[in-house]
């Protein structure tokens, strides 16, 4: 089994959950417990909404996300960003 916050990037990049209220539902339903103690920080939640698109309009990778996405990734089209 994938660690809480593995998972939660994984449901938030596949489109499955458009809210981060939805994402903590899947995840208690998938069995992962205590799922606001790992996703509770601003980084992580910001972090996942860009994931999921919806962080006030369109996510777009800074700079500053570089160190918690691979640096190659800055830049590089996203299909839930395309077009926005």
């Amino acid at each position: 089994m994938k660690n809480t916050v593995e998972r939660a990037f994984e449901l938030a990049q596949s489109g499955q959950c458009r809210t981060l209220t939805e994402l903590k539902q899947r995840l208690r339903i998938e069995g992962y417990s205590n799922s606001e103690a790992h996703l509770g920080g601003k980084l992580i939640k910001k972090q996942l909404r860009a994931a999921m698109g919806t962080n006030s309009g369109c996510a777009v990778p800074t700079s500053q996300d570089a160190r918690f996405a691979g640096a190659a990734d800055i830049g590089n089209p996203d299909p839930l960003t395309a077009g926005c």
